[in-house]
């Protein structure tokens, strides 16, 4: 999945997990980290959220969007055909 997206452009990833209880858990965040170090890009550790229930992952993603570090989110104003009825 890195691939695909820093294939298209993307330079800015974060990771959202489970709290390593099991080994796929692991293997998720080791793909992720050797992901990214194969495009020359660091998994910085506040990129790293990990969680421990379901009901925590939406206030874990909230945090994660709004912080100081967050990218900028995309001007959907500015795409093209926006406002032309054309894609």
């Amino acid at each position: 999945m890195v691939d695909y997206l820093v294939e298209r452009g993307h330079r800015e990833f974060a990771y959202l997990g489970y709290d390593a209880r099991n080994y796929w858990d692991l293997e998720r965040l080791e793909g992720y980290r050797s992901g990214l170090a194969r495009h020359g890009i660091d998994a910085a550790a506040r990129s790293i959220v990990k969680v421990r229930t379901t009901e925590s992952i939406h206030g874990a993603v909230r945090r994660l969007l709004t912080a100081s570090t967050a990218p900028p989110r995309p001007d959907r104003r500015r795409a093209p055909g926006y406002g032309s009825g054309g894609g």
